[in-house]
């Protein structure tokens, strides 16, 4: 069977030998994730998520990935390890994010990972580029079955 060519008469092989890498711009990939938990306050379960403060410039909660063959979801579960210590939590994507402004740098999209945790099982500490980390109480917008913490 012939090899395919394109219309210009290229096989693949010889397409991608003269393929310019850098006609196009070359944005950052990403990962957020976000893992909920429940917790007990003043009596009450209530549903709370893992924040970190990040330590360097700028003021975003994604990690890169590091090479071009890492997975997404390996991306996630390893940025999660180093900036919070949190392991053992299965993620799902939930989405893709891509603002024009969202990173100074550069253009970046970001692919967000959710986590649910067992209760009493999320203790999230700071770690490589994280000021600090902890778990946050989530305001579900004026519902009254958690109380707001004081």
């Amino acid at each position: 069977m012939e090899e395919l060519r394109n219309a210009k008469g290229q096989t693949l092989a010889e397409f991608l030998a003269a393929y310019d890498v850098n006609k196009y711009p070359h944005p950052s990939v990403t990962s957020d994730t976000a893992v909920f938990t429940l917790q007990e306050v003043a009596g009450e379960l209530c549903l709370s998520v893992a924040l970190v403060r990040r330590g360097n410039h700028p003021d975003l909660p994604a990690g890169k990935v590091d090479a071009p063959d890492e997975p997404k979801e390996l991306c996630a579960a390893r940025e999660l390890e180093e900036e919070t210590g949190v392991t053992g939590v299965a993620l799902r994507r939930f989405g893709v994010f891509d603002a024009l402004d969202r990173d100074p740098r550069t253009r970046v999209i970001t692919i967000g990972h959710l986590g649910l945790a067992p209760m009493g099982s999320l203790q999230p500490k700071g770690g490589d580029d994280a000021a600090e980390a902890g778990l946050f109480t989530v305001d579900v917008a004026l519902e009254s079955w958690c109380p707001r913490a004081a």
